[in-house]
């Protein structure tokens, strides 16, 4: 197959690639870092406003307060 472009050199002979490359791998593992935080924290607090809900489904009507889910 013929070469389009007339550049022989590949991607990984510049200076600056393995820099480039690592701070790429750094970036996207604090990315997923990032998004594995805010998914537990998003987990937790539903799993506290299911419980809530359990427990405001169980109670005898006369009984409950507040139907607002406890803040933390």
């Amino acid at each position: 197959m013929k070469k389009l472009s007339g550049n022989t050199r590949n991607l990984e002979s510049f200076r600056a690639f393995p820099y480039i490359a690592w701070a790429l791998v750094i970036g996207f593992a604090v990315f997923v870092y990032n998004i594995t935080v805010h998914l537990q924290a998003a987990a937790n607090e539903l799993q506290i406003n299911s419980e809530f809900t359990v427990n405001t489904v169980n109670t005898p009507v006369e009984q409950i307060k507040t139907f607002e889910p406890p803040t933390e």
